[in-house]
């Protein structure tokens, strides 16, 4: 598949591999298995789930994880947890060896509480920085504890308020310790939005050895459902590619739905309609409701970047890993749309989900008091409030916490790909107070602002503008950004640069996006079917 990168307007040069290496910057696969890197790379593994989170029903899946990854690693290992106190609760004899026999591998107390640990934690992110780039390997990075769906680092250990260790910050770690930012990087954690695992293959943005087209594939991915109202709508238009030319000249209007429609044509609508808008969610995973190690080629999310080209290759860590015979997914007492995503339970699914609505709520200064935001404030406060959440109450909040993130990634991955400095800080945290550059700001969001999707609402309601998840944080810290860039520069010449790059960028990943939900067997199958039920 094309993806149109040597087109762009009138005027625009070519998008440079260079861009599309910094936005991969702020990407990430959803992985199943091991990343590609060498057999020598420095590999750095913390666990910080804090105690009271590591029971039942929390974050214990995220402990266990831990576990399960130390069983197929040589590594550092730290952990805030006593991991040998919970194995000998919980573990078999065979299991304890596994993680505890190895005297190279010994896991290493880290303290848990929040300024402790996080100098902690970039210590020992600067040392294996150090190590690795000694040797001239990869620094490999795993961290095992709740995250923002940005991929930082949330700490709030004994109820203290929560904090983050920001990929930022990551990274400042790794410059100052080894002095340049030319390093292999691959950082991993919990996945927030599916279940496996969030995986940066190239935290630093060197060259990946990538095609452009593979890369702008990842990169699309990776800004999840952000149109998916676009492409809700374009799909189930007269000009949807599910269509024949013979079956569309029989529509002379654009919305080819009959105005009475039966309830298994309506049924049909609605359901391609979700899976279009879960498959944006679950970056194109087919395993996003599988919580499990798979070394399945055919299920390797690494190839969509590249191909594997280290040692060891999958068959040896399957080998490894002796891998459990798969459980019936719908046996279990889950939110379906989730499956075995976020600990397999509905306690524990909406446990994590309370805590990305305490995330949101603890987050973005100064948008909580704005009337745009006041039904977005009401959906979450009211969910931390709901003792059993239905499954269509549970779907609106995550809609609703995935579209806020996946526009905050697009807003990154712009600045990135462009070489935009960013407002004082990750958009997420950005306090937009008094811009100095107001009038630059305001000409570059009246075009930036429409490049941003709006939310998609669940099949057969109808949008209320007046009471429905609205969110301008990252067209404006986008805004900013370029405002911040061109302060010295005319209205005309930040115009310009709207139109000739942001705008091209923005088109190629919807597009990309559009072709990768066209080619998907499952999607074309529901398309058809509908299509044919008309």
């Amino acid at each position: 598949m094309r993806s149109n990168l040597q087109a762009p307007p009138p005027g625009g040069g070519s998008i440079e591999t260079s861009m599309l290496d910094a936005a991969l910057s702020e990407s990430s696969l959803i992985v199943h298995n091991p990343p590609d890197i060498p057999v020598n790379a420095e590999i750095l593994s913390v666990c910080g789930v804090a105690e009271e989170n590591a029971a039942p029903g929390t974050y214990d899946y995220i402990v266990l994880d831990f576990i399960a990854w130390k069983v197929l690693f040589h590594a550092n290992w730290f952990s805030t947890l006593d991991i040998s106190k919970l194995l000998a609760a919980h573990g078999d004899d065979k299991l304890k060896n596994q993680v505890l026999g190895n005297s190279r591998d010994q896991i290493v107390h880290m303290p848990a509480n929040t300024r402790d640990f996080k100098t902690g934690f970039l210590n020992q992110v600067a040392a294996r920085a150090r190590a690795a780039d000694a040797r001239k390997t990869t620094l490999f990075i795993m961290v095992f504890a709740p995250v923002t769906p940005e991929q930082d680092i949330c700490v709030d250990f004994n109820s203290e308020k929560m904090s983050f260790i920001t990929i930022d910050m990551i990274r400042d770690a790794i410059q100052n310790a080894i002095g340049h930012t030319k390093l292999p990087v691959v950082f991993m954690t919990a996945s927030p939005l599916t279940a496996g695992w969030m995986c940066n293959p190239s935290l630093l943005g060197l060259p990946t050895g990538a095609s452009e087209d593979n890369m702008i594939r990842v990169i699309s991915q990776s800004c999840g459902a952000v149109f998916a109202d676009y492409f809700m709508n374009v799909f189930t238009k007269r000009g949807t590619p599910f269509l024949t030319d013979e079956q569309r000249a029989k529509f002379r209007y654009d919305d080819i739905t009959p105005i009475w429609s039966t309830d298994v044509q309506t049924n049909a609508l609605h359901q391609f309609q979700r899976a279009i808008h879960e498959l944006l969610e679950h970056r194109h995973t087919m395993l996003a409701r599988r919580h499990n190690l798979d070394f399945k080629p055919e299920n390797d999310a690494w190839p969509c970047l590249r191909p594997r080209n280290s040692r060891p290759l999958l068959g040896f860590w399957g080998v490894k890993w002796n891998e459990p015979e798969e459980t019936d997914i719908d046996k279990v007492d889950h939110f379906s749309f989730l499956g075995e995503a976020f600990g397999n339970s509905r306690v524990s699914q909406v446990f994590h989900l309370r805590y990305l609505a305490r995330i949101e709520l603890a987050t973005c200064p100064g948008d909580w008091a704005l009337n745009g935001a006041a039904f977005t404030k009401e959906l979450l406060s009211k969910f931390l409030l709901t003792a059993e959440p239905d499954e269509i109450y549970v779907k609106r909040v995550f809609d609703a916490i995935e579209f806020r993130a996946s526009s905050m990634t697009l807003a990154h991955i712009l600045a990135k790909a462009l070489d935009l400095p960013f407002p004082g800080a990750r958009c997420r945290y950005w306090d937009e107070g008094n811009s100095k550059q107001y009038n630059r700001f305001q000409t570059a969001f009246a075009v930036v602002h429409n490049l941003f999707g709006k939310i998609a609402v669940l099949p057969g309601e109808i949008r209320n503008e007046m009471k429905c998840v609205k969110f301008f944080r990252p067209s404006r810290w986008l805004s900013t950004a370029i405002a911040k860039k061109f302060e010295n520069s005319s209205d005309v010449e930040i115009q310009k640069f709207v139109e000739v790059k942001v705008a091209p960028l923005v088109k190629n990943i919807r597009q990309t996006q559009f072709d990768l939900v066209k080619e998907n067997k499952a999607i074309a199958c529901l398309g058809m079917g509908w299509v044919g039920g008309l």
